[in-house]
């Protein structure tokens, strides 16, 4: 090894960062320039957090067979003497497939097409087609004739000219040697949303208007109108033998016509969904028809080997024969915008808030990216060569894929959205995450890389809500059903079902035994799931939103927040306080509320109580005492109380925090840790005589998504949105902080591990490393 670690040090001490990198640059060395390049990229972290250089060294270098970064780090740490976090696996890569972003468009990108394997073309809502050089990823050419948003364009490989569809209510038919337009076709009387052409030179254009028209290409003659749906005629697919064509409107009715009689010759679905429009916006358009897609399609393409696929939230393989469904595939949870089909059309690559690939043989779904953080998706396209995917979103960004790396084994793949929930099993092996995606992932803690991806649920996304038979198996929740699953081969194990929404996090808790779980939610029924008999008993309360619980040790108690009214249930005031809500006790052998407990308005100090009657006081967290004879209880106003369990008498209540109380912990040496939605330090509250013994100052206000490990001497949490931050509640302060690349969700400890779930569907592990 050619590193002078010492030196490098040295110059690291001394001079700082600049130091550093120039100690490196004057190296020279292949080790010294990975270094560097780690070093460049994280300039403006380590600019203001310098105790991140270990976990940033460790966190960005991912190939595991030289260990000199990891030494080098090391040695750092036990120099500067810092608590650091140390990536147990290197971090997740989750956009080494992307070539280039390109954003020159001002709004969504809704069409891209391949001219050839170093040209493409764009359109976007801001009127405007792009013409780009693939290989310098240059904007050649602009192209504003049109004069409103263009919504579609079709080519056909080998031919002369392209065609786009506008929502000025045109069809405009270019010369792609000079880009210029060499007809319009004018005859809607609305936007027109797609156009397509046959082989046999018609050219098929759909509109809001309701309407299909069939044109000549040679004169630019409508030969056909074709009425038959009721509302705006969003997809269209035409027939490898241009004989055919497929229409579907938003009110999910889907048409076959023949294009030379310009007859109807089959609905295949007749959706009959009402369809208004607000602002744009398309409500309504489910389909009643019980045959399809549950809503309208967005796109589709007729196949040459006897399949029509069209696409809404799922994906539909129709035989062309007779209009069957041969298969159906299951998993965006949002609208799907477009497809692209590669590999001899052994692989199907589609877009909504994600980009999914799919196995048509076996309709599996094998690879998910996010792709565009989070943003609609609105167009894809793939290169003749299949080099390359480029995709168009929401913002008009579009992202140029290499596609052999899309297909790699050793993509990390989690969430196709944020990832919120976490659970860990009791042997620290897997870990657990539930997603807005509708999806539930079990990670292997020591590759770093999903076991499996558990796919059924649907609604407002997964919770997870523990392990359970020594981690054998995992328990989720959303949307009113509960499922067990296998963690060793990932198959569905039971389902339990109930009718309310279970959606927030940590609301739910696996009582002892493990044959049962309490659950809160937002309506005024908790609920007890007995998982061996598949029943659910609900209680009914007076108010609603029991988002926080906590369990005693004996599994005989449970305490629950909640809130003032029901969400659910705007016309209900509860009384006799409509602004102020209690906590609950609840005797889990009995299955009843034996206590409440309540904040007790008329002691709040005048200054603090002129605005009681507008503002909301509901308890916001809520713990028992270390011995569990008391219930303690942070509010939304900054108050603490303190109640006997038994009696329900208040022992004390005091302002521990200037406004929103955001969390507090029991610590180490019997006190209470506190801290507000915008405090800039945690105050530690004496239980004997409730006064601040000390305090502790954190970077900066809003620290969210704390937790506390396990010996209680150490919390965790979150500032500027993707910053963690570890607090010594032994040394009273800032031990380490950590910057990710995107915001971090949630936090949790398993003994000297901290896991971290983000918004980009990923999961983080970190060894706590003291010296």
């Amino acid at each position: 090894m050619s590193l002078n670690y010492n030196k490098l040090i040295l110059k690291w001490q001394k001079l700082g960062l600049e130091g550093l990198k120039e100690e490196l640059m004057t190296d020279g060395s292949q080790e010294a320039q990975i270094i560097l390049n780690i070093l460049n990229m994280c300039s403006s972290i380590l600019e203001k957090y310098p105790e991140q250089l270990p976990s940033q060294l460790v966190a960005n270098f991912r190939d595991p067979k030289d260990n000199f970064i990891l030494d080098f780090a090391l040695e750092v740490a036990k120099a500067d003497n810092i608590t650091w976090l140390m990536p147990i696996a290197p971090f997740p890569p989750t956009e080494e497939a992307c070539v280039a972003t390109l954003h020159k468009h001002s709004n969504f990108v809704g069409s891209i097409v391949c001219l050839s394997n170093t040209e493409f073309i764009s359109s976007s809502e801001d009127g405007t087609m792009r013409v780009w050089d693939l290989d310098t990823k240059q904007n050649t050419k602009i192209l504003t004739e049109h004069t409103m948003p263009i919504n579609w364009m079709h080519y056909t490989p080998g031919k002369k000219h392209l065609l786009s569809a506008s929502d000025d209510y045109t069809v405009k038919i270019w010369n792609i040697s000079d880009w210029t337009v060499w007809r319009t076709l004018k005859g809607h009387s609305d936007y027109v949303s797609k156009v397509s052409e046959t082989n046999t030179d018609l050219i098929v254009s759909i509109s809001r208007d309701q309407t299909v028209k069939v044109w000549n290409f040679n004169s630019g003659a409508c030969l056909h109108t074709l009425e038959g749906h009721n509302s705006w005629v969003y997809c269209l697919a035409v027939a490898p033998d241009g004989s055919r064509a497929i229409t579907a409107s938003v009110n999910s009715t889907m048409i076959v016509w023949d294009l030379i009689s310009g007859k109807n010759l089959r609905n295949i679905v007749d959706g009959g969904g009402d369809v208004t429009y607000i602002a744009g916006l398309i409500l309504g358009g489910s389909n009643y028809s019980e045959k399809g897609h549950k809503e309208y399609p967005l796109y589709a393409q007729w196949l040459d080997d006897g399949r029509i696929i069209s696409a809404s939230k799922d994906i539909i393989i129709w035989n062309d024969s007779n209009y069957t469904i041969a298969k159906r595939l299951d998993g965006h949870p949002w609208k799907i915008h477009g497809f692209v089909l590669s590999h001899n059309k052994k692989y199907l690559i589609s877009v909504a808030n994600s980009i999914k690939i799919w196995d048509l043989e076996t309709g599996k779904n094998i690879i998910s990216l996010i792709g565009h953080n989070k943003e609609e998706i609105y167009s894809i396209a793939i290169t003749p060569n299949e080099k390359y995917v480029l995709t168009g979103d929401k913002k008009g960004i579009i992202k140029i894929w290499d596609l052999e790396s899309l297909f790699s084994k050793d993509r990390v793949t989690g969430h196709t959205s944020w990832a919120g929930s976490i659970s860990i099993s009791p042997d620290g092996n897997l870990v657990a995450t539930g997603g807005y995606d509708e999806t539930a992932v079990i990670w292997d803690v020591k590759t770093g890389k999903p076991r499996h991806h558990l796919k059924g649920h649907s609604g407002m996304g997964v919770n997870i809500i523990g392990f359970r038979s020594n981690g054998k198996e995992l328990l989720t929740s959303s949307s009113g059903e509960m499922r067990i699953w296998n963690t060793e081969n990932g198959e569905l194990l039971k389902k339990v079902n109930y009718a309310i929404n279970l959606f927030t996090i940590d609301n739910s808790l696996i009582l002892e035994g493990e044959k049962q779980v309490f659950c809160t939610n937002m309506s005024y029924r908790p609920t007890l799931w007995d998982l061996e008999k598949g029943k659910v008993n609900s209680f009914e309360l007076k108010f609603g939103f029991t988002f926080n619980i906590c369990v005693s040790q004996d599994g005989h108690y449970l305490l629950a927040c909640s809130y003032p009214t029901n969400l659910l249930d705007e016309g209900y005031v509860a009384k006799p306080e409509p602004n102020f809500s209690p906590v609950y006790l609840w005797d889990l052998k009995e299955n009843k509320v034996i206590r409440e407990f309540w904040f007790v308005k008329q002691k709040i100090e005048k200054a603090d109580a002129q605005d009681t009657e507008e503002i909301k006081i509901y308890p916001t967290k809520v713990t028992f005492s270390s011995k569990e004879d008391k219930v303690i209880a942070g509010f939304s106003n900054g108050y603490l109380c303190i109640w006997k369990r038994d009696s329900g008498e208040i022992i004390k209540f005091f302002k521990a925090s200037n406004d929103y109380f955001s969390n507090f912990f029991l610590t180490f040496d019997e006190k209470i840790a506190t801290f507000g939605q915008n405090d800039n330090l945690i105050r530690i509250w004496s239980l004997e005589d409730y006064k601040i013994s000390r305090t502790i100052p954190i970077l900066g206000p809003k620290l969210n998504n704390a937790t506390i490990s396990e010996d209680r001497k150490i919390i965790a949490g979150v500032i500027e949105k993707n910053t963690i931050v570890l607090v010594d509640l032994k040394e009273n302060k800032v031990i380490s902080t950590l910057t990710l690349p995107k915001p971090i969700n949630e936090l949790k400890f398993s003994e000297n591990r901290l896991f971290v779930a983000t918004s980009d569907g990923l999961l983080y592990g970190f060894e706590i490393i003291q010296q």
